[in-house]
């Protein structure tokens, strides 16, 4: 059994292996040490399936009679706490089961983007956890603390899901989660969020807009929501399955300033379309505006991309180009110039 540390880097950092060292959902590669799918060339799979269906990836990083440090990125999501409670359990010699791999499985839908919530059935595994990580980022700890905080809370959580699945069980059966024990918290919490939901809808706008089909075969017209700063935690989340507002299924396209250095786009990865190319646009502005500014970012470039902190377009393989998120280091970029590369965008798919 391996002593294991814990720690963080930022997020998109390129690292190389080391002894010592497992890389998890952070690192743009996959081999011995380092277990990440944001890159092209990356398998078709989240780092918690990653990390649960390579054990000889992560074995292999041991040093005899040493401490093994797992790293992942700073403020770690869902799939960063999946794979890193999957490399320790490894290092620990632990046994699986298949209800590991309905988890791992679970974490890759979810970051593939299926995140979407009803009103009439709200609680799910996915925003118990979004509840549970949201009460700790908003606390006033130090990001490192925060961050070890939320990663170890998290394998709390996933221990309570894979003790008390059973093979009937769906981690969005609303039913079964009501039942878990210790997240009667994270349950008021989701209640208390659908409703500031209700509140920010109101002062969201709603937009049409024609997106390419992941099929190639022309385009599509969805219907769209744009919000600054939004309170609700799961925003996006609700809006998926906001049949009442979209006057459809849900919100397909959402743009979302988390704040004024921060704006995520996606499409449901559930819908016909995605948003190859748009990325694109948004990176050639962003370079246009920081040249204006004399703020262009030094350093060697991401690989795959022509600048060290671009703007993530979602070209991994699982994500499939249905989310777009900001520089790492933040836009200079604000909504109103954003929202002329999405029209841009919008416009060149209707002339296709």
């Amino acid at each position: 059994m391996s002593e294991i540390n814990y720690s963080f880097v930022p997020a998109g950092s390129v690292v190389v292996a080391e002894p010592g060292k497992v890389y998890v959902d952070v690192g743009n590669d996959f081999g011995p040490g380092v277990l990440d799918h944001h890159h092209p060339d990356a398998p078709d799979a989240c780092a918690s399936l990653l990390a649960l269906n390579h054990p000889d990836l992560i074995l292999s990083q041991r040093i005899p009679l040493q401490t093994v440090t797992i790293l992942t990125h700073q403020y770690p999501d869902l799939d960063a706490i999946g794979s890193a409670w999957f490399a320790s359990r490894h290092l620990h010699n632990e046994d699986f089961t298949d209800a590991d791999e309905m988890i791992a499985d679970y974490i890759c839908a979810i970051d593939r983007g299926y995140t979407t919530l009803h009103p009439d059935r709200p609680l799910t595994a996915y925003a118990v956890m979004m509840m549970r990580l949201d009460k700790i980022y908003s606390s006033q700890q130090e990001t490192d603390e925060k961050s070890l905080n939320a990663l170890l809370s998290g394998f709390e959580i996933l221990d309570t899901f894979s003790n008390h699945i059973k093979f009937s069980n769906d981690l969005n059966d609303s039913d079964w989660v009501s039942k878990l024990p210790g997240i009667q918290q994270e349950i008021n919490a989701i209640s208390e969020d659908l409703n500031l939901y209700k509140k920010d809808i109101a002062k969201a706008k709603i937009f049409e807009c024609q997106l390419p089909r992941k099929d190639g075969v022309g385009h599509e017209p969805v219907k769209g929501i744009r919000i600054t700063q939004p309170e609700s935690r799961l925003f996006k989340s609700w809006a998926r399955g906001d049949a009442k507002n979209s006057q459809s299924s849900g919100f397909v396209f959402s743009v979302i300033q988390l704040t004024h250095s921060r704006t995520i786009i996606s499409v449901s990865p559930e819908s016909n379309v995605f948003l190859k190319g748009l990325g694109d646009i948004l990176e050639q502005a962003e370079t246009e505006q920081r040249q204006l500014e004399g703020r262009m970012i030094v350093g060697e470039n991401r690989p795959g991309y022509n600048s060290p902190d671009p703007w993530y377009d979602g070209r991994s393989p699982l994500h499939d180009f249905t989310i777009i998120d900001s520089p790492r280091s933040g836009t200079v970029l604000d909504l109103e110039t954003i929202m002329l590369c999405i029209d841009q965008y919008c416009r060149s798919n209707e002339q296709a």
